[in-house]
């Protein structure tokens, strides 16, 4: 059984940067398999080619200069022959991201609904709250002035009682 290493693990190995180790692969062309996550898993031969790749760095060659048994010099674009087998499983793991982060969206999308909709509850009950005190508030008030006005016709009566007492008085003065 090969032993497979992370991009981290290799680079961490290596002492460079994980994107200096991503940089080496696609430069040399060197065959890695990927993750469902499109990681590299690197495996025992592609570790030792890039140690060899670091080695040469290290003693002063430029990237165009290395040469490596095993190791060719990566292809351009335009020549590289991809499997269709290979496109299928790389489509169909693009797919799956894909529908994982339509659900995650919907469901956050669905979170936000709910909280919006709890806090304009929130908001309605509030103002319900409100208008139900000024219901109440102005309920008491008009009793109070429906009091006032039952009040205030005994007080006038009792203001011509006065007014008569008071000419029967100054009635009763001048009848001496």
């Amino acid at each position: 059984m090969e032993m497979s290493l992370k991009t981290k693990d290799v680079a961490t190995k290596l002492g460079v940067n994980q994107k200096t180790v991503q940089r080496w692969i696609r430069h040399f062309g060197l065959k890695c398999e990927t993750n469902e996550l499109g990681h590299y898993v690197i495996s025992q031969v592609v570790y030792e080619q890039l140690a060899v790749i670091q080695e040469q760095l290290n003693s002063g060659k430029r990237m165009s200069e290395i040469s490596l048994k095993g190791v060719e010099k990566k292809l351009t674009t335009s020549e590289q022959m991809v499997s269709s087998q290979h496109l299928d499983e790389r489509f169909n793991r693009l797919l799956f991201q894909i529908d994982q982060l339509d659900r995650k969206i919907q469901n956050k999308a669905g979170e936000v609904v709910e909280i919006q909709m709890l806090q304009h509850r929130k908001e309605i009950d509030e103002i319900t709250e409100t208008l139900e005190r000024f219901d109440l508030r102005l309920k008491n008030l008009e009793n109070a002035l429906n009091n006032e006005a039952d009040k205030v016709i005994p007080l006038k009566t009792q203001q011509k009682e006065i007014q008569r007492s008071k000419k029967r008085r100054f009635a009763s003065i001048f009848s001496f």
